[in-house]
């Protein structure tokens, strides 16, 4: 059966939110994006107030929220609490290092395109 083609709003939105796709230490095959202001909103509200102040978790929880692969078999978006801890476990030191790594390149070569574009 063919794929399926892409609604024009979806085929935009891939584009501008491309998955990226890494190595961890272990070798696993980790495949992340960023998440969109919904994403975020959603993962605030299955956090709840009681969490939603710990930075530190915060930070974890989104890295853990960001990957939707890895080694091929796919990462359902959390919506709970408890499917963020397992999203968290899941990943495990190594991946979240891996994805925080990339995420600090991605960051740097968005910047430099940005510059790129102001000079043109």
């Amino acid at each position: 059966m063919p794929a399926k083609p892409q609604t024009p709003s979806a085929k935009i939105m891939s584009e501008s939110n491309p998955i990226r796709t890494i190595r961890d230490a272990d070798d696993r095959t980790i495949s992340w994006r960023r998440m969109s202001v919904l994403d975020q909103a959603r993962m605030m509200r299955a956090v709840g107030a009681e969490y939603s102040n710990n930075t530190a978790f915060m930070t974890i929880a989104m890295i853990a929220c960001m990957v939707v692969e890895i080694d091929g078999v796919p990462s359902l978006t959390p919506k709970t609490l408890p499917q963020i801890d397992a999203a968290i476990e899941r990943l495990g030191d190594k991946g979240y290092n891996a994805v925080s790594d990339d995420l600090v390149i991605m960051v740097a070569e968005s910047e430099g395109n940005v510059e790129q574009d102001v000079k043109n």
